[in-house]
């Protein structure tokens, strides 16, 4: 009788630390997109930071003032999340294996992070580089660039160039 009782107890026990666990660890570790570009001295700087609740977007020219021209954040629905996030492939992401360095000869590079669930994986590449398997995120990325960022816009993004 008390090793049943004590069977019952020590299941009941594993069966509420593990369901807290779990609900830590999805609370904790989220998906989010962290991404920006930096060009040579003076071009200018950006960093957008997107979770499950907020949009952060920061916008600097370096070369002009140590000051963000553009420092803000939005707060964002889960079903503004949700559109945002349907589209990643997370699996294609993770196979990209994109270094530029741009940036070593005056241009420009732009920078994507993803991470989830305590795995992390980054991307640098030349800024405008349309990469198919990501075409969503860097859409997300550029509706957000020109949303928060609708007086100026950074070098190369808006320019057509020939």
């Amino acid at each position: 009788m008390k090793m049943k009782i004590l069977r019952v107890l020590t299941i009941a026990l594993f069966s509420v630390f593990s369901f807290c666990s779990c609900e830590k660890e999805n609370h904790e570790n989220g998906l989010k997109i962290e991404a920006g570009f930096v060009c040579g001295f003076g071009s200018g700087t950006d960093s957008i930071r997107i979770s499950n609740s907020k949009i952060k977007y920061v916008y600097y020219v370096p070369g002009n003032s140590p000051n963000a021209i553009i420092d803000t954040s939005m707060v964002i629905s889960k079903s503004q999340w949700a559109d945002m996030t349907k589209g990643i492939e997370l699996k294609e992401f993770w196979l990209l294996d994109y270094n530029s360095c741009g940036l070593c000869v005056d241009g420009c590079d732009e920078r994507i992070e993803i991470q989830n669930n305590g795995n992390s994986h980054a991307i640098r590449f030349p800024m405008g580089l349309e990469i198919d398997s990501i075409g969503h995120i860097q859409a997300i990325l550029r509706y957000v660039r020109q949303s928060l960022n609708k007086d100026r816009f950074p070098p190369c993004i808006a320019c057509d160039e020939d």
